[in-house]
């Protein structure tokens, strides 16, 4: 079964989730996206998630795309912050 790749759009992930009933598991959601396919990088994402149950695919999405912006500002927050300037011993 070739793997599918997901964005957040909502298509992917309404591709590779219909048929699960909501609310759900953190890993009934994972075990499904492995079952139909998702893509590595998406199930990983999953396996991230908070352990509780989703009411619906809207409440999943959400949670996706908080995290994923959460992430981001961590990754510029480390891209401001500069390595220390060598300095020259003092004679």
């Amino acid at each position: 079964m070739a793997e599918i790749s997901v964005d957040l759009s909502g298509v992917g992930i309404r591709e590779v989730l219909s048929g699960l009933g909501f609310p759900a598991p953190r890993w009934r959601i994972v075990a499904h996206a492995q079952y139909w396919g998702a893509d590595d990088r998406f199930v990983a994402e999953l396996m991230q998630l908070p352990i509780r149950e989703y009411r619906d695919l809207g409440d999943l999405a959400t949670t996706l795309d908080d995290r994923r912006q959460q992430r981001g500002r961590l990754t510029w927050a480390r891209a401001r912050i500069r390595p220390p300037v060598p300095r020259a011993p003092i004679p």
